[in-house]
């Protein structure tokens, strides 16, 4: 109740930003890195391209303010494919 007093009270611009950080959404497109196909891919998960059988990682879920590409999680499963 206490939630949706504050809410009602969060102008809609900042109820947006809210929800879109708290909303992760399953998908995500990302560019192939080789043949710069669009791709939608699973947000946590590295993925095949369909047009150049490239890995493709989700790097568009990382703050890239805050991530270094080098401890890449998906970077270090790549060898596991």
């Amino acid at each position: 109740m206490l939630k949706q007093k504050l809410l009602n009270k969060i102008d809609t611009v900042t109820r947006y930003f809210i929800n879109k950080e708290i909303y992760k959404p399953k998908k995500v497109w990302e560019l192939c890195p080789n043949c710069n196909t669009e791709v939608k891919i699973p947000n946590n998960k590295r993925s095949i391209c369909p047009e150049c059988k490239e890995d493709i990682l989700p790097c568009s879920m990382c703050n890239m303010d805050e991530v270094k590409c080098s401890t890449c999680p998906y970077e270090k499963n790549l060898s596991q494919m």
